[in-house]
């Protein structure tokens, strides 16, 4: 799809049921960062002193902690909602385990080096009961959640190429 093609209408009309793809950011409304754009940068947007939740990646158990490197942004001035913009940056090698983003948010993902694997799981009745029951056994280190469910697609997307998954079927596409 092109940018300009997501409209309300658009969404009103076919829904949102299946991730979609944008080679381009044009027509999106979307501001994403350089090349260049590091983590300092974020800390510097952030604050370094804000408390920020932060994702162990060899236990998954989420833990704060800030980016304080100097004295700035004054933590009482920080009065809006705790999450209105949310920033991934993670290391090479690590993972998030199978989630619900907040709330069922739709996610914008725009990689900037490196590259995302996404493993996507339709949100069926009984997939969501397949989840909740996954996710109260606490055997999440044990069982690989994508092995429990009728169909589950893996996405490869990186700065170079979009490469899916599904069953024996592969696609892959050059951006």
């Amino acid at each position: 799809m092109n940018g300009t093609e997501i409209t309300v209408s658009y969404l009103q009309k076919n829904g949102f049921t299946t991730p979609l793809l944008f080679k381009e950011k044009l027509g999106l409304g979307l501001r994403v960062p350089t090349s260049n754009f590091t983590v300092n940068d974020v800390r510097m947007c952030v604050g370094s002193r804000r408390l920020l939740d932060v994702m162990d990646v060899n236990t998954q158990k989420n833990i704060e902690m800030t980016m304080k490197t100097e004295s700035t942004n004054a933590l009482d001035d920080m009065m809006y909602p705790k999450v209105q913009k949310y920033c991934l940056m993670s290391v090479k090698g690590c993972y998030t385990d199978f989630h619900i983003d907040f709330g069922g948010t739709s996610v914008w993902y725009h990689i900037l080096r490196g590259a995302k694997v996404f493993w996507l799981i339709p949100p069926t009745e009984k997939n969501l009961q397949l989840y909740e029951k996954w996710v109260l056994s606490g055997k999440q280190s044990d069982v690989f959640f994508g092995d429990t469910v009728e169909k589950c697609i893996r996405v490869h997307v990186s700065i170079y190429y979009f490469y899916t998954e599904v069953c024996d079927m592969n696609i892959l596409c050059n951006l």
